[in-house]
């Protein structure tokens, strides 16, 4: 009798949830059962980070906005303040990997005190 028997493989019965019991199930978000104190402080953490990122990123922006002040003090034109702007960027990025494998090697404040 295997002979009779098809190859295709059995699918097992899989039922799906409906919409009445996934409703059940509710999440709630965290911020609902914090105190006003807990939420103040999770406001402020927030702003510090932001205002910590807004500066980490200014460094990245201030050749670009500065690049006509540049060009007209140093008299340089176009392709050379292009390639100013090119060569900050790469020595950022390759002093920040520096600044990594260091920091992982040695203690981060001493690497940032040689900084």
């Amino acid at each position: 009798d295997d002979s009779s028997k098809s190859n295709t493989q059995q699918i097992p019965n899989v039922t799906n949830a409906t919409a009445s019991e996934t409703s059940n199930t509710s999440i709630k978000p965290s911020a609902t059962n914090d105190n006003p104190e807990q939420l103040c402080l999770r406001r402020a953490i927030l702003m510090y980070f932001l205002c910590v990122y807004f500066l980490l990123f200014m460094d990245r922006s201030i050749i670009p906005a500065l690049m006509e002040q540049i060009k007209d003090y140093y008299n340089i034109n176009d392709s050379k303040a292009g390639l100013l702007g090119s060569v900050f960027v790469l020595g950022l990025l390759n002093f920040s990997l520096v600044a990594a494998i260091l920091s992982k090697t040695f203690h981060p404040m001493s690497v940032i005190f040689l900084g």
